[in-house]
């Protein structure tokens, strides 16, 4: 057979074959239920069992996929409270005390400080004159030279003068500011107490009266200071005991024949600077005791200073011939006795005391202020300076001018 018969033939077959399927081909379609079938050329037609599974799953993967659409719930914003950062807590911090320079307590040593400033000054203007007078002179010098040689030589001395002139310039400017300072610091320390003066002087009036009762009922020696100490502002006052009237020492002085009469010393005022309380133990740093003496008509009050330190010479000195004990009255004013001699002090190295004692002559006028007004303070002169001490037995006077009277 030939290669063309064999296409023909095979066109032939192939064109039989398209005629002949679509009459047995069958249909494949979807029911008004939603089922499918499968129509046959014939006319019948029967379910399609692979397609019945088919639109199950697909349904079930509608009805899976089918979700119903979310209705944003219209949600009220919360308030987000802010949190609170957890701070560490560290450790404090020990606070530095600032470097400053600190001003002394004690009056006595800044007096002292205030002398020596004052001389310094002193020093300084004197030097700075002499300087300028000798300026003045090389200037003459100078106007009056008669050669080229000597008047260069005159005007470089005058050039080492200027300078000298120039330092001693500064160095009074220098001296005139740390006597300001020193004295400024004195003034600011003055008007403190004045202003303690002023706002105890109600209380302690007040107190007077109940004070000099309670002291009758009281005796102590005299001899033995009180260890019992109370905290009174910035300073350590002892609670100091008032004993009886009692007479020390009675005798005639067989050249005038006057009758000497000395009372017994009584606690007076007793005082410890704030720094030196933990140091003493409970006892003062100073004591003083005090008492009158009459001869004749004169008066004399005896003052007797116990510092409780073998140092008592090197912190206040020594008192002074015609030294000044000033006694400040409740009413505001002053009274200034004069020492009768000076007293280098008595050192006691075993017990660790210095003593001081001396003798201050009381006017008729003095003696008529001191009988009629209480006192509040005592300043005592000391060769190193001055030192205020407050008084809280206010009638200690009185009382001693009332003892002396019932002895005559």
């Amino acid at each position: 057979m030939s290669f063309r018969t064999l296409i023909a033939a095979f066109a032939a077959v192939f064109l039989l074959f398209c005629s002949i399927s679509p009459l047995y081909s069958q249909t494949r379609v979807q029911n008004a239920d939603g089922d499918w079938i499968i129509i046959m050329p014939d006319g019948t037609w029967q379910y399609d069992d692979n397609a019945v599974e088919k639109p199950a799953k697909a349904t079930k993967k509608k009805k899976s996929k089918a979700k119903k659409p979310k209705t944003k719930k219209s949600k009220t914003p919360k308030t987000q409270k802010p949190k609170a950062k957890k701070s560490k807590a560290k450790k404090p911090k020990k606070s530095k005390t600032p470097k400053i320079r600190k001003e002394s307590s004690n009056p006595a040593i800044d007096r002292s400080q205030l002398a020596a400033s004052e001389l310094q000054l002193e020093k300084a203007e004197a030097d700075y004159k002499i300087i300028k007078r000798d300026v003045s002179a090389k200037k003459k010098e100078i106007a009056k030279a008669k050669s080229e040689p000597q008047k260069l030589r005159l005007q470089q001395e005058l050039s080492v003068l200027n300078q000298r002139k120039k330092l001693a310039k500064a160095n009074v400017k220098l001296a005139k500011k740390s006597y300001s300072t020193i004295k400024s610091s004195i003034s600011k320390q003055e008007k403190a107490a004045k202003s303690e003066i002023a706002e105890s002087q109600s209380v302690r009036s007040n107190k007077s009266k109940s004070s000099k009762k309670s002291r009758e009922t009281q005796t102590i020696q005299a001899s033995s200071p009180v260890q019992n100490t109370a905290s009174t502002g910035a300073r350590l006052i002892s609670k100091i005991r008032y004993t009886p009237c009692s007479i020390a020492m009675r005798q005639v002085d067989p050249i005038s024949g006057q009758t000497q009469i000395n009372l017994q010393e009584q606690p007076f005022f007793s005082y410890t600077a704030p720094e030196m309380r933990k140091y003493m133990k409970g006892s003062d740093y100073l004591n003083c005791y005090a008492g009158l003496t009459r001869v004749g008509n004169t008066k004399l009050l005896n003052i007797t200073y116990q510092i409780n330190s073998k140092l008592g010479q090197k912190d206040y000195g020594y008192i002074e011939d015609e030294s000044s004990l000033i006694i400040r009255l409740i009413d505001g004013s002053m009274i200034t006795l004069k020492a009768k001699k000076q007293d280098e002090g008595l050192v006691d190295a075993i017990n660790n005391k210095t003593t001081f004692k001396n003798s201050y002559l009381i006017s008729a006028k003095d003696e008529k202020e001191l009988r009629k007004y209480e006192v509040s303070f005592v300043r005592m002169v000391w060769s190193n300076g001055y030192e205020d001490y407050e008084v809280y037995e206010l009638d200690f006077l009185i009382d001693m001018f009332d003892c002396l009277d019932e002895t005559q």
